[in-house]
This record gives structure tokens, sequence and C-alpha cells, in this order.
């Protein structure tokens, strides 16, 4: 019998999982404390789950300003506050995400151009069908027709309230989202988000005729929401936690949890194997987990609660791109969801531009192959309404799925996209779902905020005001190091690859 050895160290925190939620949490604790803290991932490299195959697309809000219930809308906007307050001005240009002055005195969230920001300044362009669009005219039930007005009168109406400058976002120095009650006032529109565009109306245009329909007249909405650097906002976040101690471990793999002996029963400690085969024994006062699809395999090593489920959803890449504008439809009717994202990759290849297309389709997490293709073929056909057979299969194309873990609702059919933080005092541990990446600045925040009233009974380490507001820039030899944990974006490493065959 052999003995193995195992390497002790001692955390504060251990984080169990390396994509958004997992890489924010960790820097924004590290920046407001100097809890000793260690990030573990299966994977060989940060980000190279969903974090790093999503469409690259931030969220302010406008796919949601529809809905009944508003609670995604309002966490949009509330996730565009905190982005505004903890990490413009910690990131500088970097996070180039600010307030601008609408009319005098009034301001509204904004990107500033910045040639490698987090955030493009070319937005995303809401194309709103009327009752001339093929969308409407396919529906047997006048209810239908109904319901697909208000719900497109209440988007107009909350966009332009909370962003067309009917509300000042600058108070007392802060960034400070509308409150709810604020925003279920909002019923009219003055058109301030209305714009003109010819290309655009050309698309609708040509997506009308293949229906067999007559072209039909559609708003076209200027949202807030934006193209985002998923890669170079998890880089630069990794370097800010590298600069304050943070330790991560890529392609670790967790053999154990050690619970408490006593009549607490907490987690105390784990053990995992690192990319060396070393195995390396780990005790912490708190455990993290913020592993999306994978809280399934980390139920059988130790016993958490995740209300969760996993779907897959499909997307294709084109490249070269096939339109520089931005844009997704709404519709009643899902199969004409669509959404088209232009993305300026970067990575050991160089530059390069493709689009992301995709829709609201998903299937569960059992998808077999025949879904995949199916799903794909309806990308394509969308694809093809708008911008012709000829155009779309004249550039290199690939179709790939991305998981999405998300809250179980009281029915199986119901989504929920909100982020969800789930604190088990018995345990020792947060679970922690990141909804969507653009709720990373809140979820980082809600996360701390619950961290912080757990790790009171360790004594305080919170640091200064006065080291909270200073920033130590990350060195170069540490930038490299972030470069080279986090992953290039899936779709780029998909066509780097396919190019290096």
């Amino acid at each position: 019998m052999t003995t193995k050895s195992v390497a002790i160290k001692r955390y504060d925190i251990v984080v169990v999982g390396g994509g958004i939620a997992g890489i924010a949490i960790a820097e924004l604790l590290t920046r407001k404390t100097s809890w000793k803290i260690l990030v573990l991932d299966q994977a060989e490299k940060l980000g190279e789950g969903a974090s790093g195959k999503l469409e690259g697309w931030f969220h302010t809000g406008a796919l949601y300003s529809g809905s009944e219930d508003a609670q995604t809308f309002l966490n949009c906007i509330n996730a565009v506050e905190d982005l505004i307050n903890l990490y413009s001005s910690h990131f500088g240009d970097r996070c180039n995400f600010g307030l601008k002055e609408h009319t005098p005195a009034v301001f509204v969230p904004s990107v500033r151009p910045q040639e490698e920001g987090w955030f493009g300044d070319q937005p995303v362009f809401y194309l709103l069908p009327s009752d001339g669009s093929p969308d409407i005219k396919i529906s047997k039930l006048r209810s239908e027709t109904v319901l697909w007005r208000m719900q497109r009168e209440r988007a107009l109406a909350r966009l332009d309230g909370v962003f067309g400058g009917r509300h000042n976002w600058l108070v007392a120095g802060r960034c400070s989202a509308p409150v709810p009650d604020w925003i279920e006032k909002c019923e009219e529109t003055t058109g301030s988000l209305l714009e003109s565009n010819e290309v655009l109306e050309g698309f609708c245009q040509s997506h009308d005729r293949t229906f067999g329909v007559e072209p039909s007249r559609y708003d076209i909405v200027r949202s807030c929401d934006v193209q985002m650097d998923p890669v170079r906002i998890m880089r630069d976040l990794v370097a800010s936690a590298l600069t304050n101690g943070v330790e991560f471990e890529t392609g670790a793999s967790v053999e154990a949890f050690g619970m408490n002996s006593g009549q607490t029963g907490r987690l105390e400690s784990v053990r995992y194997r690192n990319r060396h085969g070393r195995f390396i024994h780990a005790t912490a006062h708190l455990f993290i987990f913020a592993v999306g699809a994978g809280f399934e395999q980390l139920s059988r090593l130790v016993t958490i609660r995740p209300r969760v489920s996993v779907h897959k959803s499909y997307m294709v890449i084109a490249h070269p791109a096939l339109t520089n504008i931005n844009f997704a439809r709404m519709s009643p009717k899902a199969r004409f969801h669509f959404n088209h994202l232009r993305m300026d990759g970067t990575g050991t290849s160089g530059l390069m531009e493709y689009s992301i297309l995709a829709d609201s389709g998903y299937a569960g997490g059992a998808a077999d192959s025949s879904e995949f293709t199916g799903g794909t073929d309806l990308l394509l056909h969308s694809a093809q309404s708008y911008f012709g057979a000829d155009f779309l299969y004249a550039r290199q194309l690939h179709a790939y799925e991305c998981l999405k873990t998300e809250f179980i609702g009281q029915t199986d059919d119901e989504r929920r996209y909100s982020y969800w933080i789930d604190l088990d005092e018995a345990l020792g541990c947060l679970s922690v779902l990141p909804g969507k990446f653009s709720f990373f600045p809140t979820v980082a925040l809600q996360t701390y905020m619950k961290v912080r009233q757990q790790m009171e009974r360790f004594g305080s380490h919170e640091r200064s005001p006065s080291s909270k507001a200073s920033r130590i820039e990350p060195s170069d030899k540490i930038k490299a190091a972030a470069t080279e944990l986090v992953a290039d974006h899936y779709p780029y490493r998909l066509l780097s690859s396919v190019g290096k065959s």
C-alpha cells in the first residue's frame, strides 16, 4: 500500500468555479478585504465553459423591458448601476461604461469609445414588428395580437423612461438606477429612442418577403445594450485578483470535502489534485460554489441543494462578419426571435471579426444531436431571411452549443434568468449562479455582502477606505499570467483551429 503525499494549505475562502461568477467574486472580495482566497477550476483555463461561449452581449434590460414581470429588467438596470459604481472608476478606461450628460444636469448610462475597453460603442438595435409582420399575421388568435401590442408599448415606455433622459442616473456623485415604483409609472413614450436605419429596414423587408408578405413597418429602438469582450473583462479581473494575492488553480480535480467532526457539521477542507498530479489539502472558513452546470457533479461530493436546471442553446458563427450592426428581433412568436452580434475577437492568432447568431431556442440538458441539428437549421433559416442565402453561405459558418444554468421555476417550462445566491449557514457555503454574464457586478457585490456577514466571526479583514480607494496597477508579468490563465472566446478558438487545420 502506498501513502499519498499531501501538501496542506490554509485559506480564508475557497471558490470552486472559474467562470465569470467565481472570478468576479474573488476579485471583489480581495479588493475589499485582506482575506486569503483560492479559486479552483477543473478546466485547463478559466472561462472555458458558458462564460467563454456566450455571445458577448451586455444586457442593460431592453430584451426584458416588455415582460409583465419586470424583475429581470430591474436586475439588468441594477447591474448597470453596480458596474459603473464598482468598476468604472477602479478599472479606469478599461471599464468604459459610464454616465454621459443627456440634457443639462441629466445623465444616462453610455459607453465611452475606447480601443481596449470592455465594451464596444455600437448599440444593439431592437426590431419591434407591427401588425403587418409575419409574426402577427400567422396568429389565429386576436388575443395574441392584443398582448403583443401591450408588450411592445410597455417596452417602449420603460426604455424611454429609464434610458431616454427622464431619469437622472447621477445622484450625489454616484450612479443610481430608478426604483421599481418609478419604472412602473412609465406608461408613455416620447419616441426619443426610435431611429431610422436603412440597412436594418432592408433586412426587415427581406425577412417579410421570405414569408410571403408585403414589407411592413418596424419600430427600430436604439438600446443601451452593447457588444462586450468577455475575455478582456475576465483577464482584467484575474489580473486585479492576482495583484491582490488571489491564487488560481486550473486543471484541478476535486477529490473530497472534509466536514467538521463536531456538532456543527460544517465544511472545513477540500482535497484536490492539481494539474501536475500533486494532492493539496486546503482548509477554509467558507466555501463558495460557482460551478454553473457542474452543480450536479459537485452534489455527489458534498450535500448542497442547487435548485437549478441546465439547458442547451445553439449558436452559429459567421466569418467574416455579416454586418457591423448589432440587432435583436422582439416577437410574440419564439420562432421569429433572432439576434445578430458582431464581435472583434483578439487572441493568439491576432484580430478576428465574426458574427454570432442566436435565438431564444433551448433544449433540456439531455438534448441529443437531432435537437442540435434542428436548432442549427432554424438559425440558418432565420439568417437567410435577413441576409440572403448566397451572402450567408459565402461565409465560413460553424455551429456550437452553449450550456445555460438557470433557476428552476414553479413549472418545468418556466425559465429564470436572474442571478442566484443561496447561503447554507449550517454547511458553511454559498452556492452562486450569475444567470447572465451581465449580472457579474451585482453577483460579486451581493456575494461580498453575504460573505462579510459570515466571516465576521473570524475577525474583521476589511481594507481601510484609503487602501480601497487606491488601486495597484498589475505588472506586465501579472497581465501576462492573467492572459495565459483565461481561455480565448470559444468562437475565436473554433475559427482559429479551423484556420490552422
